[in-house]
């Protein structure tokens, strides 16, 4: 290749480069170098420029500062705090729609086709969609080439004002062949909710991923919904208000770092559910709250708010005036601090160009479009909003779709995370020099030396002209090592190309004289120093200011460098001595040694002295220019000696070597003084004997020896009589024994009568280092003789011996005699002499006496039969006589009208009129028989009276009786009685009393009379008494009309009634009864990681138990419909015919029979009562009053009839005892008279519920003693935990587990419900546990027994039994006006129920039967813990089988009868044994 084609080729090279390189920035055209003389560092933020340099000889630094015109555009990241406020309005679960264009189908276009459409049609001309119009023009006839053309019309589209396709001349024909396009609404596949979690969430990561070079800016995120109500507490909360739920207004989550929270943030915005109105005003005061708690520095970080919606502010369904101003006005306090808001709506008419509309006057009234919007008189302005004048800038966005919301979230968080910035002559050119220089100022020198110039562009763009003096710059210098330069207009000097390819503008130049710091921290070495610091924000650059007034820096985050050398110097010892002060010093080459360097001290280890430095230290003041080291060096002062240890013999007073302890040290020509050792047992150092040995002087040669001396303990051995018995502490002893010496017992010979002797307990072959104690005992003897002697008494009085026993026993015990058994005597221990216990004594000598006292028995005279009235004497009075004394039978009676046989007895034999006294009593007996006599007959005269017995009789009839005879006058035995009765008058009440014969004058008086003339009591001839006075005639006999009565049918009819549907009652009554409030709040749903609570949770009987089937069905029973009577009740009137006799007695009752109500005078008594029904009677003893009421068991039957005339005859009588079903008949009854019958039903009388004291939880009036099954399951082995529970249900539980006593004092089968009938299963437990206050019904007469129970009324029924409970108000935050607080605070404070995690104890929510066991097995402390502590042979079910179940235990605990203790200090239990299930169906009849 030629020379001439290589240059040309060179020169192009040149010239390609040399116009690359001129359109670099000119940031590019330095190089950095780091490390080397002559080194520079530069940074380019945007368009500003840092560039610092060191001379060559590191004497001088130059710090240069320019920036671009690109200034308008720069901008800068800085940490913000953004608050979102988020729309969560019901409506937001709309899905997105947008208007789009949509393809047509059609390829082939005529004019007609444009004209006719009903629709507008678009065509797509360079990716942009243009409306589609047809255009016509008339072409008039012409001639062409002399041939006549005639007219014709012309056809064609257009689009963007251009034909498309081609001119026709039909308007039929085809003109454009391709597709059009319509525009149309467009459904998105997501709701706005989600379209703006997605926008929300990509924003916050677009927010995180923000950096200012390599490094994260902080920006912090907080979340604000708005909805319905205010909410103070954070959170994702709801609430129900009139059947609808809401979200309230309320700070989702507070200002979060986004570097690290981010997963965070958008985890609580994917949490975020609609329901609710728009208060949007709401959520911008939310949003002034989370800027307003901001302290301290926090509080001046630039901060946005954007607020997201998708419709009109509303508290309801419609545009609010009221609400859209006070967002406004919530708005303007934001921006009145400076804080920016922009706005974005997702609707229809969002539409920011415009500010005509009510909403987009709204929506720009508070973003930051209008700084000074404020709300207005609702009245006068549509929209509620005064915008004021328009700010520049754009703060107001609409989204039509999920993708253009996506893209307004991304612009704005590019727009808010960063700023412009402002560099105008108040921007500040700092740099601090490093620790290892200082500034080196000539003596004298402005600034410190420092000079400050400013060079100008080159008009190349890539070189600076020559520098001058900088005018009007001001230098600091605060700290002597920070420089700061203002008063530099960099805005106003920024590099500028204009259009002439010409370049302005100038840099700052700084010039700093610098020297090292030789008081820095050098290395040893030669190293690289940085001349300023590059961290803490005092790097060399720039400092600006923000448009928004903030701070903002570009620093340089490296520093040049300058090369410097330093040496050490070290002091240091051969390790026999120890240095103080500074060991190791690094100095800059040629320091001198005084100027820096401090010989420290040194401090000789013991045992040595310092000898020497080795090199010698410099005398003279040398430079240092290499590393030195020093070392102190020490020499030893010990030498060694020995010390040897003698122990004293034991046969002798001579002492033998032991051992001895070699090279020990000691410090040369100083005295030592050997220790002792005390390791030595049964040896005592003795300083005596070690006086002229123990001590000495260390000499170099090492040859001392020290002597210590040992003597020989001595020790003494004590013998010791222990235990009861002749106890000795110093029996015996063997003093002065030396250690080691061999030992000998004492004689063993200490035999003592009557006891043992044990021995001495054995000694040690050898004396030890200690006393010794030798032990024996004493213990009474087994085999001790005693003596028992047994007296008889005599009949005299004294005494016999009877028997003696010789029998033994231990020594000094004590014995007591038993007694024995002699026929006829009884020991007596209260005999003077008795001694029947005592100690046996080593002699032998105890004699126990016991005495026995002779029997007396009885002698009795009875007659077998009647005895006569002459017999004499009368019977002989009973006496006692002694056992074996002789008796004397007594004489024989006798009598004109009979024999006597004799006395006579099998319990002794009799001889000669005598018999010797039994061990028992004695009867005797005798028997008269009659001697035949006539009797004696005289005349009896019966008279008859009316209405009253003086005057003549009406009647009079004579009959024979015989002397003593006893006549009993009544409708049988007297048939004239009906003939003598009065005209007017019938059977009725009888006083009848029995008449004895006598041998005189014999009259009977009969008395007709109307009852309602006499007064009645408990006997009615008593009365008569009263009235007429005491009478010779013995009996009264009284024909009378009957009083009437009323009568009533039984309680329950012989088929219960049926109704369509039970009533239902607008509400149960506050707050004793288990209601429900008018519209319960709902929360969104009560958390459930297991259920409510575990085990706390609410709980459930076993089921109605019923005798067939447990339940009822699901829906309440519907009887007919409540029964309404007929007519006013008209109580029928039946009177009483027939009276019975039972016994001699005269008895009275007096009552009602009560049949059914309703009824009028024409009803048949057959239609309401049953033949032999069975009636319970309550008897008055006295005419007192009800307060002498005795209940009487006794059941009554009777036959109800009509009679002709129209009255009612109760006939029939007969006695049956209740419940057994046998009655009996009138035939064999004799004699009970009745007044009036009526039905008895066992009365609930007012009694208080049980209001006994408890100091404890424990629920009053229930069984927590006996853990009997109160749930028995269903026929199908399943026991339906899961399942709900019934009011009735919860009572029968309850009912059964009352204690037996509390059960039968408030048992009663009466209620006030009108939808519980005594039919139904359930009507004992609601009518028993309804008259003990536990349960109560509803306002209007219901009791609703088929409802479900809720947890509220639950705990309320538990509460009802702790009459004291602690009614301190329960944590939970949804009971406060809830009627049931108090019921709930008592079950919480006794420990029967828990809440829900989130602090709500959910009143309203259904209970179910799991949950009701787990509760009533809480109230009554039956918990077993594990199920460890149940029984194998337990009851299971089918649907309890998953022993994991949180309620497993707990139905296992309900459903099984059994006996159980208490674990160790636990409150839980464990099943001892399966015991009997009761037969609950029984007590519920």
């Amino acid at each position: 290749m030629s020379e001439k084609k290589v240059g040309k080729r060179l020169l192009t090279w040149v010239l390609v480069l040399v116009m690359t390189l001129s359109l670099l920035p000119l940031n590019v055209l330095a190089a950095e170098t780091d490390g080397q003389p002559n080194s520079f560092v530069e940074k380019t933020d945007g368009a500003v420029n840092i560039k610092k340099s060191v001379s060559k000889d590191g004497s001088e630094l130059t710090l240069e500062a320019w920036v671009t015109d690109e200034m308008s555009t720069m901008q800068t990241y800085v940490p913000m705090d953004i608050v979102l406020v988020l729309d969560v309005s019901g409506s937001m679960d709309d899905p997105t729609e947008s208007y789009d264009y949509q393809k047509t189908k059609e390829t082939e276009w005529a004019s007609s086709d444009i004209y006719w459409a009903s629709e507008t049609y678009y065509a797509k001309l360079d990716d942009e969609y243009y409306r589609v119009s047809y255009k016509r023009t008339h072409v008039d006839g012409h001639w062409d080439n002399y041939q006549w053309i005639p007219g014709y019309d012309q056809y064609w589209l257009e689009a963007n004002g251009q034909p498309i396709g081609k001119v026709v001349s039909g308007f039929w024909d085809t003109s454009y062949s391709g597709v059009l396009y319509t525009y149309s609404k467009v459904t998105g596949t997501q709701t706005k909710l989600q379209a703006m979690q997605k926008a929300v969430n990509s924003f916050i990561d677009s927010v995180a991923a923000k950096k200012d070079g390599d490094k994260a800016v902080d920006h912090k995120i907080g979340i604000v919904k708005f909805s319905g109500n205010k909410s103070d507490s954070p959170g994702n909360d709801t609430y129900k208000s009139g059947g609808y739920t809401y979200n309230y207004t309320q700070v989702l989550e507070g200002l979060t770092d986004v570097t690290t929270g981010a997963t965070q943030l958008k985890r609580s915005v994917d949490s975020l559910k609609a329901a609710g109105c728009t208060s949007a005003d709401y959520g911008m005061e939310k949003a002034t709250d989370i800027l307003s708690a901001r302290e301290g520095d926090d509080a001046k970080r630039p901060a946005v708010v954007i607020m997201f919606t998708d419709g009109e502010p509303t508290r309801k369904s419609d545009y609010n005036k009221t609400v859209a101003g006070a967002a406004v006005d919530a708005a303007k306090s934001l921006k009145d601090k400076g804080i920016k808001v922009y706005t974005i709506g997702m609707f229809g008419d969002a539409k920011p160009s415009d500010t005509n509309n009510t909403f987009n006057q709204y929506m720009h009234g508070v973003s930051s479009n209008y700084p000074n919007a404020a709300s207005t008189d609702a009245w006068n302005s549509s929209s509620g909003v005064n915008l004021g004048a328009r700010a520049s800038g754009n703060y107001y966005f609409a989204a039509a779709n999920a993708g253009e919301l996506d893209k307004i979230f991304q612009r704005i968080s590019q727009e808010v995370s960063s700023l412009k910035l402002d560099v105008g002559n108040d921007t500040v050119l700092s740099d601090t020099l490093s620790s290892y220089f200082e500034l080196n100022a000539p003596e004298g020198a402005e600034n410190s030396g420092i000079t400050v110039t400013k060079a100008a562009i080159a008009n190349d763009g890539q070189s600076w002209k020559n520098a001058t003096a900088a005018s009007g710059v001001d230098v600091a210098i605060p700290d002597g090592k920070t420089i700061k330069v203002t008063g530099f207009d960099y805005k106003a000097n920024a590099v500028t190309k204009h259009t002439d390819d010409t370049y302005t503008g100038a840099k700052l130049i700084i010039t700093i004289p610098i020297k090292p710091n030789p008081d820095a921290a050098w290395e040893a070495g030669t190293k690289n120093y940085p001349t300023n610091e590059t961290t803490n924000g005092k790097q060399a650059g720039l400092i600006y200011k923000d448009e928004a007034g903030r701070e903002a820096k570009t620093l340089l985050d490296k520093s040049p460098t300058v090369q410097q050398t330093a040496y050490t110097v070290e002091f240091k010892t051969d390790g026999n001595g120890t240095l103080s002060g500074t060991p190791t010093y690094t100095v800059l080459a040629g320091t001198k040694w005084k100027d820096k360097i401090t010989v420290p001290n040194y401090q000789a280890n013991d045992d040595f002295t310092f000898d020497q430095w080795d090199p010698a230290l410099p005398t003279d003041n040398p430079s240092i220019n290499s590393n030195l080291t020093y070392t102190a060096t020490f020499k030893s002062s010990k030498a060694s000696y020995k010390v040897e240890h003698y122990l004293q013999n034991l046969d002798n007073e001579e002492y033998t070597l032991k051992d001895t302890e070699a090279n020990l040290s000691g410090t040369i020509d100083t005295q030592v003084t050997a220790e002792p050792k005390t390791t030595y047992t049964g040896f005592t150092y003795s300083d005596e004997a070690s006086t002229d040995t123990k001590s000495g002087i260390v000499t170099e040669d090492g040859e001392l020896t020290l002597k210590l001396y040992y003597t020989r303990n001595t020790h003494q051995v004590i013998y010791k009589i222990t235990g009861s018995y002749f106890a000795n502490e110093a029996y015996a002893k063997q003093e002065n024994i030396k250690y080691g010496a061999p030992l000998t017992l004492i004689s063993n010979d200490m035999a003592k009568s009557g006891y043992e002797w044990s021995g001495w307990s054995s000694l040690p072959g050898t004396m030890p280092d200690e006393d010794v104690t030798v032990t024996g005992s004493y213990t009474a003897a087994d085999g001790t003789d005693y003596t028992v002697e047994h007296y008889l008494e005599n009949l005299d009085g004294g005494f016999t011996l009877k028997e003696t026993e010789y029998l033994n026993a231990k020594t000094d015990t004590d014995v007591t005699a038993t007694e024995k058994s002699y026929t006829g005597f009884t020991f007596d221990k209260t005999v003077e002499g008795t001694v029947q216990s005592g100690t046996v004594d080593a002699e032998g000598s105890l004699v126990l006496k016991l005495y026995y006292t002779r029997n007396s028995y009885k002698v009795t005279y009875s007659y077998d039969g009647t005895a006569p009235d002459d017999a004499t004497p009368s019977l002989p009075e009973e006496a006692s006589f002694k056992y074996g004394a002789s008796v004397t039978v007594a004489d024989l009676p006798t009598s004109e009208t009979h024999d006597f046989n004799g006395w006579n007895t099998s319990d002794a034999e009799i001889s000669n009129n005598q018999f010797t006294m039994p061990a028992k009593d004695v009867a005797l007996t005798g028997h008269w028989t009659t001697k035949e006599i006539e009797p004696t007959y005289v005349d009896v005269t019966v008279n008859y009276y009316q209405d009253d017995l003086t005057g003549t009789p009406i009647g009079t009839e004579t009959m024979t009786a015989a002397v003593g005879d006893t006549i009993i006058l009544n409708n049988v035995t007297s048939p004239t009685l009906n003939a003598h009765k009065p005209d007017g008058y019938k059977p009725g009440v009888q006083v009848v009393r029995p008449y004895k014969v006598i041998d005189d004058e014999n009259v009977i008086n009969i008395l007709y009379t109307k009852l309602g003339t006499i007064q009645l009591g408990d006997f009615i001839y008593k009365n008569f008494e009263s009235r007429y006075g005491a009478s010779t005639e013995e009996t009264f006999y009284a024909y009378a009309t009957v009083t009437p009565f009323f009568v009533y049918a039984p309680e329950q009819p012989a088929e219960p009634e049926q109704s369509t549907a039970p009533e239902q009652p607008a509400a149960p009554e506050q707050p004793a009864a288990p209601e429900q409030p008018a519209a319960p709040e709902q929360p969104a749903a009560p958390e459930q990681p297991a259920a409510p609570e575990q085990p706390a949770a609410p709980e459930q009987p076993a089921a109605p138990e019923q005798p067939v089937a447990p339940e009822q069905p699901a829906a309440p029973e519907q009887p007919a419909a409540p029964e309404q009577p007929a007519a006013p009740e008209q109580q029928p009137v039946i009177e009483v015919s027939d009276s019975l006799t039972l016994d001699d007695g005269l008895v009275g009752y007096e009552g009602s029979i009560t049949l059914k109500a309703g009824y009028s005078d024409s009803f048949k008594f057959e239609e309401i009562s049953r033949p032999a029904g069975m009636y319970r009677v309550e008897v008055y003893e006295r005419d007192d009053g009800k307060d002498n009421i005795v209940y009487d068991d006794t059941t009554y039957s009777f036959t109800l009839t009509v009679n002709e005339d129209g009255t009612y005859r109760a006939s029939d009588f007969a006695l049956c005892a209740e419940g057994n079903g046998k009655f009996v008949p009138m035939e064999n009854a004799t004699k009970v008279e009745f007044t009036n019958v009526y039905t008895y039903r066992r009365p609930h009388h007012p009694r208080p519920k049980p209001t006994v004291e408890i100091e404890d939880d424990d629920a009053l009036g229930l069984n927590t003693t006996d853990h009997f099954a109160y749930i028995v399951g269903y026929g199908n082995g399943e026991v339906r935990p899961q399942n709900n529970i019934t009011r009735a249900e919860v009572a029968t539980i309850f009912f059964r587990l009352l204690t037996d006593d509390v059960r039968d004092e408030n048992l009663t089968k009466t209620n006030r419900y009108s939808d519980v009938t005594r039919a139904d299963w359930y009507n004992t437990a609601v009518s028993t546990l309804s008259s003990m206050g536990i349960i109560t019904g509803y306002p209007d007469g219901t009791f609703r027994p088929n409802a479900a129970i809720t947890r509220a009324e639950f705990a309320a029924i538990a509460a009802r039994f702790d009459s004291n409970g602690d009614k301190t108000t329960a944590k939970f935050s949804d009971i406060a006006t809830h009627w049931a607080k108090d019921e709930i605070s008592i079950a919480y404070n006794n420990g029967w129920i828990n809440g829900y995690p989130n602090g709500t104890f959910g009143p309203q929510r259904d209970i179910t039967r799991a949950e009701t066991m787990t509760l009533v097995n809480r109230v009554l402390n039956r918990q077993p813990e594990t199920e460890e502590d149940l029984l194998p042979n337990m009851v299971t079910w089918t649907d309890n089988a998953d022993k994991n179940a949180w309620y497993y235990l707990a139905v296992q605990e309900a459903t099984n009868s059994h006996y159980y203790k208490f674990k160790t200090n636990s409150q839980y239990e464990k099943w001892t044994e399966l015991r009997e299930t009761r037969d609950w169906t029984q007590l519920e009849k």
